[in-house]
């Protein structure tokens, strides 16, 4: 195995800064585009929602923030558990997990990134920790 990447993982290998990682979407699509040697298919609606086993929900999303070229080219995207730090790299102004103070969030932007209870309690978050 590899050793997990400090700034903004992949989702797939784990690993930092490969350019071959770097993950696109199309606006308004559920399918991802990568060529991470470790990349497999999913089902993105189910892993979005998550289930009783797999209460990870760490799927590609389009950031709310950075506009797209185009309805129609491969845009960027960000797995959701990178967005804390994609918004703290590039978009500073506004508050964030990581940093509480700030412009709100969009709640478009903030409803894509949210981590649900169900999320956190698997992570092995205490109860009275979790909002």
């Amino acid at each position: 195995g590899f050793q997990i990447g400090e700034t903004m993982p992949c989702g797939f290998c784990g690993r930092s800064g490969r350019p071959e990682c770097q993950i696109f979407m199309k606006p308004n699509k559920t399918v991802s585009q990568t060529k991470c040697p470790y990349q497999t298919d999913f089902r993105y609606k189910t892993a979005d929602t998550g289930t009783d086993k797999t209460a990870c929900r760490n799927v590609p999303i389009l950031c709310g923030l950075c506009p797209p070229k185009n309805e129609h080219d491969w845009t960027p995207a960000v797995w959701r558990y990178n967005m804390a730090e994609h918004l703290r790299v590039y978009h500073s102004e506004y508050a964030s997990p990581q940093q509480p103070e700030g412009l709100l969030l969009p709640f478009a932007v903030w409803e894509k990134i949210a981590i649900t209870h169900k999320e956190e309690k698997a992570q092995g978050v205490l109860e009275f920790l979790i909002p």
